[in-house]
């Protein structure tokens, strides 16, 4: 299954070496100051007591519920080699780009308010539009 784990900042944002900015917790290590992505598609059946990871061992088992639907399982094991090379986000702050399976987004490096270009999957509008100048978005902030 997919997942992704963030090394997050002293504020509390997802941490860049570029940014400049003091990571939380101890490089490389996942911690209580990092955070873990999974997503809810990724999910799966409660697994039976007969199934288990080709090697390693799961340790946990994660419940999630959500409204009107039944719930979904996610498992964590460990000395389990096999990974998805899948990443849910991927951003660069020095060239401004963002990338999900579902949308693509470049900004001005030096402002990453200044967006210059969002796509996203299954849009069916005119190929030239300009799908930032239809958002309407409120932004505050504090220092």
């Amino acid at each position: 299954m997919p997942f992704q784990i963030d090394e997050l900042d002293k504020m509390g944002f997802v941490w860049f070496e570029s940014s400049g900015f003091k990571r939380d917790g101890e490089a490389g290590v996942f911690d209580g100051h990092d955070q873990l992505l999974v997503m809810y598609e990724d999910a799966g059946e409660r697994c039976t007591a007969r199934q288990k990871p080709v090697s390693g061992s799961i340790v946990a088992e994660v419940e999630v519920r959500a409204p009107d639907t039944p719930p979904v399982f996610f498992y964590l094991a460990v000395d389990e080699p096999q990974r998805s090379e899948v990443r849910y986000v991927e951003h660069d702050p020095i060239k401004g780009v963002t990338r999900t399976p579902y949308y693509f987004l470049t900004t001005d490096p030096s402002n990453e308010l200044n967006w210059r270009y969002l796509g996203y999957d299954g849009y069916q509008g005119p190929p030239d539009a300009f799908i930032i100048n239809s958002l309407n978005m409120r932004m505050s902030g504090a220092c």
